[in-house]
């Protein structure tokens, strides 16, 4: 898994480098990179231990995601932006850093608002919204701020 991740890196680096304008290419960079990230150091499945390094991946994922989507009139990768957040928003809350997971999860439910509507009509908008808030929730309990949480 080590070689593959730092082979799949190296890739990846060159060639988010040199196809700056393709929108879908760069879509895919951008998910490519929150996979490698799963890979890395996301504890809810099979991953290297490497927590710093998946933050990494998913920033490189955000980055992309963020810079294509401002000029992106449809919603077709809200939903994907929304999970990224709340991933690094985890990880972030896993390594004891809530100010950061707060900030992650707040932009996570942002985007999934946005993708699916303040009252989702269907069930994955439903479940992804719910998500989201669960996990702010549980960071400001972390906090010890219990007002927040159930608000």
């Amino acid at each position: 898994r080590e070689k593959l991740v730092a082979t799949a890196l190296e890739y990846l680096d060159n060639l988010s480098a040199e196809g700056t304008g393709d929108r879908e290419l760069q879509w895919e960079l951008a998910q490519a990179y929150v996979r490698i990230g799963n890979i890395q150091g996301y504890p809810s499945q099979p991953n290297l231990g490497r927590t710093e390094d998946a933050l990494k991946s998913y920033a490189k994922g955000i980055q992309i995601g963020e810079r294509l989507l401002a000029a992106e009139k449809d919603r077709k990768h809200l939903g994907f932006m929304g999970a990224t957040y709340n991933r690094s928003g985890y990880l972030n809350l896993l390594a004891a850093r809530s100010d950061e997971a707060l900030r992650y999860f707040e932009q996570g439910l942002e985007t999934v608002d946005r993708a699916y509507g303040k009252e989702p009509a269907d069930e994955a908008g439903l479940l992804a919204q719910m998500n989201c808030r669960i996990l702010l929730s549980d960071t400001w309990a972390y906090r010890g701020d219990s007002r927040k949480a159930l608000g």
